[in-house]
């Protein structure tokens, strides 16, 4: 897989660190943004091929981020993942199956992660 620009997104620093970390590794440019304002002002700044975003954030949640980057770029949005736990409030489930947005649950494995972007962006 050739190498992607991806902004990660994640109020939680553990998981943040750790994409990042994973995602640099494999020869990608990953930034991270620890919350939804964060993630705006920067892909304002710089196109990203791939946003990675916790559905649950304080101030912006995932949902409302990915409107607000589908009202700034539309007909050019960046791939999107959301990262979720597995007891989600009744709205964001329903935000998901609506949206058809590939959805990793946590905990996960870092090589299911991997195999999910080799998906999304095969080949080239």
């Amino acid at each position: 897989m050739r190498a992607l620009r991806i902004l990660v997104v994640d109020d939680q620093e553990h998981m943040r660190e750790l994409l990042v970390e994973a995602l640099s590794a494999d020869g990608h440019s990953v930034e991270p943004a620890e919350d939804g304002m964060t993630a705006l002002k920067m892909f304002d700044a710089q196109p990203y091929e791939l946003v990675v975003s916790d559905l649950q954030m304080p101030q912006m949640d995932g949902p409302r981020l990915y409107g607000e980057l589908q009202k700034r770029r539309p007909g050019a949005m960046p791939g999107f993942v959301f990262i979720t736990g597995e007891d989600e409030a009744p709205e964001y489930r329903k935000f998901l199956q609506d949206s058809k947005l590939p959805v990793v649950t946590k905990p996960f494995k870092l090589k299911e992660f991997r195999q999910l972007l080799g998906t999304l962006f095969p080949g080239g």
